[in-house]
């Protein structure tokens, strides 16, 4: 049985201090923050919460599931959320940027919760940029960070139930089968046991880590997420020498790039989002190189 994500990002952040001492000092500042964001996730799996239904037909014409979803449902999920996760970030974001009153911890009632989690989903920057005006001028960038931080536990716990239903759902795509997001990291599977004669599989199935609900799918190995493109000669593998189970997979032909963690060679399994924070040196060796991420993250944000 996997460990409780709680437990898994605690694990994953102890073994980035400790093996790359140099990121020792950023784990200390996120620690809390993604150790909160894992447990409300599992708080809000364990709830009656909202959940749709799954519907194969419109998977089946690449709509996701939560396309077209009101966030209304998710009011009090996206208000224990802000109100748990407010206060960390409040610690991250400098006073003349954040959102409301500079000594309001809790500047966004429950409907503009919901109003920034459906543009979110459905890309809509302009409602950012309204609401943020509204704010004492707040950079719609920071607001949209802070949505996501208290979007994403949220989703995540939707996303829990949602795993069962989906696994027999064909979805071959490069975005999220649940909220159509890019992953921000790709992972290859460890070996597994195959049957009752103890026969061992090699792994090494790829697979996607969606940026935003935290949802895992397969993928093949030979294709770009962002673009599709299968032309080996445009695309290419780049790892730091020490460490080549982690690594950089670019496209040429679209310009993005995505990392990748070879989970033969880990033990235990890192937690996927945790494990980012120690590869943010990869992000750096990607930039070098005038790529771009399929998604844009705090951690391949940060300049070095």
């Amino acid at each position: 049985m996997a460990a409780p994500a709680s437990k898994a990002v605690a694990t994953t952040l102890e073994s980035i201090a400790r093996t790359k001492p140099a990121y020792a000092d950023l784990v200390k500042t996120f620690s809390p923050l993604m150790a909160k964001q894992a447990e409300l996730a599992e708080t809000f799996a364990a709830q009656d919460i909202f959940v749709p239904e799954v519907d194969a037909a419109r998977l089946g014409q690449e709509v996701h599931v939560l396309a077209g979803i009101s966030c209304e449902h998710w009011i009090p999920q996206l208000e224990t959320a802000a109100k748990e996760m407010l206060p960390l970030l409040k610690e991250m974001i400098p006073d003349e940027a954040w959102p409301g009153k500079k000594d309001c911890t809790d500047p966004l009632d429950g409907a503009t919760l919901a109003r920034l989690a459906e543009a979110r989903l459905g890309g809509d920057q302009k409602t950012f940029d309204d609401v943020a005006k509204t704010m004492e001028e707040t950079p719609a960038p920071v607001l949209f960070a802070i949505a996501e931080n208290i979007l994403g536990p949220v989703l995540s716990g939707v996303a829990k139930k949602l795993n069962k239903s989906l696994s027999d759902v064909p979805w071959d795509k490069g975005h999220c089968p649940i909220c159509g997001s890019l992953p921000s990291i790709a992972y290859l599977s460890r070996k597994e046991q195959l049957g009752l004669d103890q026969l061992v599989g090699g792994g090494g199935k790829k697979h996607l880590h969606c940026s935003l609900c935290g949802h895992d799918w397969a993928f093949r190995r030979d294709t770009c997420p962002a673009c599709g493109n299968t032309d080996s000669k445009t695309r290419e593998l780049f790892y730091a020498e020490d460490a080549k189970h982690e690594r950089i997979e670019a496209c040429q032909k679209c310009g993005t790039y995505c990392l990748c963690i070879d989970l033969r060679e880990c033990d235990p399994v890192p937690q996927m989002d945790a494990v980012q924070l120690g590869l943010i040196h990869l992000n750096v060796i990607a930039r070098d190189k005038k790529l771009a991420p399929m998604v844009k993250t705090t951690w391949n944000s940060i300049e070095s």
